[in-house]
């Protein structure tokens, strides 16, 4: 899970780190209250990495939280 703290520009910018293919990000907030629900996309441009990634099944962690890549 995401921390509720967390914005896009933070992830995208971890996560371009890490991966050169990343191309955007999204955090999915509650509509009501607008907290972050704990989860969020990503766009690859680069299928290949993306598949990797998936295979790897690498422990990522963001502000120590783990990030799961589906």
């Amino acid at each position: 899970n995401l921390d509720t703290s967390i914005k896009e520009e933070e992830l995208f910018s971890f996560l371009k780190k890490k991966y050169k293919s990343i191309e955007s990000c999204k955090i999915i907030y509650d509509s009501y209250n607008n907290i972050s629900k704990g989860f969020g996309f990503a766009d690859f441009s680069d299928i290949k990495e993306y598949n990797l990634i998936l295979q790897n099944k690498e422990k990522i962690f963001f502000k120590e939280n783990e990030l799961i890549i589906k």
